[in-house]
């Protein structure tokens, strides 16, 4: 149960960053250029809403958020999500 709500707040948290990089104008290909990734890579984060802690960290910091903010941020609507009645493993915007 709680890999599956670590999952579920990675993933709100990797749509965050997603959102945060549209505002910006920030395109995949820059962020696959500053983190040192294949642009592909980067797509497949975003597309599957999964990364590592250190990527997390590496593309907030880039887009100049704060991850633990974005990190709370995450887990609060994911324990909304569950509270009430939905699956924490869907991403729903």
């Amino acid at each position: 149960m709680e890999t599956n709500i670590t999952n579920s707040v990675m993933q709100f948290a990797v749509e965050y960053l997603n959102r945060c990089a549209k505002a910006q104008g920030v395109t995949r290909q820059q962020i696959a250029d500053h983190t040192g990734f294949s642009r592909q890579s980067v797509n497949a984060w975003f597309r599957k809403h999964r990364m590592t802690l250190d990527q997390f960290i590496t593309v907030a910091f880039f887009l100049r958020q704060n991850p633990g903010d974005l990190l709370s941020l995450a887990s609060d609507q994911c324990l909304r999500s569950r509270a009430d009645g939905g699956d924490p493993d869907v991403v729903s915007y």
